[in-house]
């Protein structure tokens, strides 16, 4: 169980980091939307990715046995 959730975590984390990234090179091309989204939509997903992998990493920590 502890393998899966850090799998998530760390799942969700780079997730997030690859669409903020996305979000960030969308705006510096000069574009505003992706397949109908906004690249400020896409950016707060990516956040929203990354705060939640953040809240289960420390919501489960792992265990020093």
């Amino acid at each position: 169980m502890e393998t899966l959730i850090t799998k998530l975590g760390y799942l969700t984390a780079i997730l997030g980091f690859l669409l903020c990234a996305l979000a960030g090179a969308i705006r510096v091309t000069g574009m505003f939307y992706l397949l109908d989204f906004e690249a400020i939509t896409i950016l707060q997903a990516g956040i929203a990715l990354m705060v939640f992998a953040c809240m289960v990493r420390l919501y489960f920590p792992a265990s020093t046995s």
